[in-house]
């Protein structure tokens, strides 16, 4: 029937209009974390509380330290998407939350490399990567899969 419908169409010159369903877009951006920690993955809830402080310890009781990207940078504009801030309220949140002893200081790294060392030596951290360059994270550090 629809090879009917397509051939009559185009008899009488009709434009036919096909919809076809796009592959799933690849994520941009993906959470990474220490090698050792056992997190197999977070809820877009649980991440916003890490970054809001409102929890301060993975499963097992390491202190979270989030490795952020420099103010304005994509990949700190993506972490707060998932707070549903700006890059810049939610770096006023966590200063608030460092000032009050709530949080441990995050590390500021710039670029991959620093990333990955920073998240390499410390057990308890979070960080954000383009997810091309998670394709090959270096021992030590994983991803961490956001549902």
């Amino acid at each position: 029937m629809r090879l009917r419908l397509l051939a009559l169409a185009a008899a009488l010159g009709l434009a036919w209009a096909v919809r076809v369903q796009a592959a799933p877009a690849q994520p941009e951006f993906v959470l990474i974390g220490n090698g050792h920690n056992p997190t197999t993955g977070l809820t877009r809830k649980q991440a916003k509380d890490f970054l809001l402080g409102k929890k301060k310890t993975w499963t097992g009781g390491k202190v979270i330290v989030l490795v952020l990207g420099p103010p304005g940078s994509p990949e700190l504009r993506w972490l707060a998407g998932i707070a549903g801030l700006t890059d810049s309220i939610l770096m006023t949140r966590i200063r608030q939350q460092v000032y009050e002893g709530e949080m441990r200081k995050p590390i500021i790294a710039h670029g991959e490399k620093e990333t990955t060392t920073a998240v390499q030596a410390e057990p308890g951290a979070l960080a954000v990567l383009p997810a091309a360059a998670a394709a090959s994270l270096p021992e030590g550090v994983r991803t961490i899969p956001l549902h």
